[in-house]
């Protein structure tokens, strides 16, 4: 019998490369992660580490062939705890089924002036949708957040924005 977390899962890759030089007392290391989307497979983000260049973590979106670094500089106005109870409100106002105590991790792909582009399910935990259309539903919660969403600095020359988040399928 199959674990009803391993539901619709999609994969997850890592990859870590450790390198040094004679000139360098220090180890330096890239980290990978590639994200997959659940329903189709294919990649949709991949987060990048590289301690040679810089110690800030970089994001990558794959824009159907290839990856394009994305800026993750973007909050929800109010915050995440004001974001949960949205959530919350939207999801028990339009589904009155079973609690699953279930949870997702979501990504919203935003455009230059914070327009929702794309919405992806990139793992699910405690359910699928052979029940009830739950990613279909956490979809339009998320598309309904629209407008509602700041950049966090002052980077008008950036072309797309991207924020991971975790939805509760209660």
């Amino acid at each position: 019998m199959v674990s009803p977390l391993l539901y619709g899962q999609s994969k997850i890759t890592n990859e870590s490369i450790i390198y040094s030089s004679d000139t360098s007392p220090y180890k330096k290391e890239i980290t990978s992660s590639t994200f997959f989307e659940v329903e189709t497979f294919l990649p949709v983000f991949k987060s990048t580490l590289d301690t040679a260049k810089s110690p800030k973590l970089e994001i990558f979106y794959y824009f159907g062939k290839e990856f394009q670094k994305v800026s993750t500089d973007v909050s929800y106005t109010g915050g995440n705890e004001s974001l949960r109870k949205y959530q919350d409100s939207l999801y028990w106002a339009n589904y009155n089924g079973d609690e699953i105590n279930g949870s997702c991790l979501y990504t919203i792909l935003f455009d230059e002036k914070l327009k929702i582009q794309e919405i992806r399910i990139v793992k699910r935990g405690g359910y699928n949708n052979s029940k009830f259309d739950y990613d279909g539903l956490i979809k339009k919660i998320l598309l309904s957040t629209e407008g509602k969403w700041k950049k966090t600095k002052d980077t008008h020359s950036e072309n797309w924005y991207f924020t991971m988040g975790r939805f509760r399928v209660r």
